[in-house]
């Protein structure tokens, strides 16, 4: 291509600097044709890039502009184009004599890669003119380097259409907004349970109850932390409370999570059987039937005695909750007479309300009936 050697000009305002939600496209036509781009447009700086003028500094047949007279060209080497903004896209169209390479930098200094589709698109070689190469970065590009040939002189650029970076907005997470605990009257408090805290960029924060029996309690009140939250039902009647921890951070974010907490009464026990009754016939095998303890509100641990020594409960202790339990009530039948017998069992319990427990056995004995055809 034609091209004059780089002269500095004074700076031209042009109305190219992006705002939020904005594209611009940079078209060149404004710069003086045969100086150096340089930091002409504002809100970008090139480096290695020369304006070229159809019918002046550059060769149109072969490069032509995409749009009007006017491009810019890689001369003395890689051309780079810093932004005074981050931006969201970089699109060019490039008219080359070689395969290209756009490498963007964004604003974590993480590199992006784009690689132009063509080996040689100038007019006359088989190939398209003004070749789209686009690199787009979430992160906010702040640079971008265009490489042909190692000297240069080996691409135009025109309509350079880029996009303004809008950066995140700011996120406050928690991740559970609300929990419940359970607790029994009288007993420890349930164990603290853990949330975490989260945000983008990070950030402190606050933690406040709405409560005097809730708390948050974290080491380091900066995201990221795990808070550990906890009720303390101590001095709480039975009932349902309820209450929140209010997580703000720097930015005038808050999050709430919202706390229920139940006491249950103090347990009271009950059984099924809420009562036995034994028919039994001397001579016959000894009667058994099952025992199931249990206990509202709160599991408890027990044991069980009994009213008289020809009733036994087998095992005599356990925990309530545990459906798999087979405890089993048999007799002694070889204390007993024929007649009628009443006897109960006692269930022991410390927490419970209606300890002991009584339920009450019954007991029918009738003689062994005679072998027919006795004397």
């Amino acid at each position: 291509m034609r091209c004059c050697p780089a002269v500095l000009l004074t700076a031209l305002v042009l109305p190219c600097v992006l705002t939020a939600q904005q594209s611009v496209t940079v078209d060149f036509e404004s710069l003086p044709e045969g100086q150096a781009a340089g930091t002409q447009t504002p809100g970008y700086t090139f480096t290695n890039a020369m304006v070229l003028q159809s019918g002046v500094s550059l060769n149109e047949i072969e490069f032509p502009p995409r749009s009007g007279s006017k491009v810019v060209a890689d001369i003395g080497g890689a051309m780079t184009i810093k932004f005074n903004a981050p931006v969201a896209t970089f699109k060019g169209y490039f008219t080359h004599s070689v395969p290209l390479t756009v490498r963007a930098v964004d604003q974590s200094n993480r590199a992006f890669t784009q690689v132009s589709a063509s080996q040689d698109n100038r007019a006359g070689s088989g190939g398209a003119p003004n070749e789209a190469v686009q690199v787009s970065a979430d992160g906010g590009i702040t640079q971008v380097t265009i490489t042909g040939a190692a000297a240069g002189t080996s691409f135009t650029l025109d309509d350079m259409t880029l996009t303004a970076w809008v950066p995140p907005a700011p996120t406050f997470f928690i991740d559970t907004t609300q929990m419940t605990f359970n607790a029994v009257f009288g007993r420890q408090a349930p164990p603290a349970q853990i949330v975490t805290v989260t945000a983008a960029p990070d950030t402190a924060f606050t933690a406040v109850s709405s409560v005097p029996w809730l708390t948050a309690i974290t080491q380091h009140f900066v995201t990221p932390a795990n808070v550990a939250i906890s009720a303390n039902p101590a001095g709480m009647n039975p009932g349902v409370y309820y209450g929140s921890i209010a997580f703000s951070n720097t930015r005038d974010i808050t999050v709430n999570v919202a706390v229920t907490l139940r006491i249950a009464g103090k347990p009271s026990l009950f059984s099924t059987p809420s009562s036995f009754s034994f028919r039994y016939r001397k001579g016959d095998p000894a009667p058994v039937q099952q025992l199931y303890v249990g206990a509202n509100n709160a599991n408890v641990d027990y044991f069980i005695l009994t009213k008289d020594p020809w009733v036994k409960v087998t095992p005599d202790y356990a925990t309530t909750g545990n459906l798999a339990l087979q405890q089993q009530v048999t007799l002694d039948v070889t204390k007993l007479d024929a007649g009628h017998y009443e006897s109960a069992l006692y269930v022991y319990a410390n927490e419970a309300t209606n300890s002991p427990l009584t339920i009450p056995v019954t007991v029918d004995v009738t003689a062994a009936t005679a072998s027919a055809g006795g004397n």
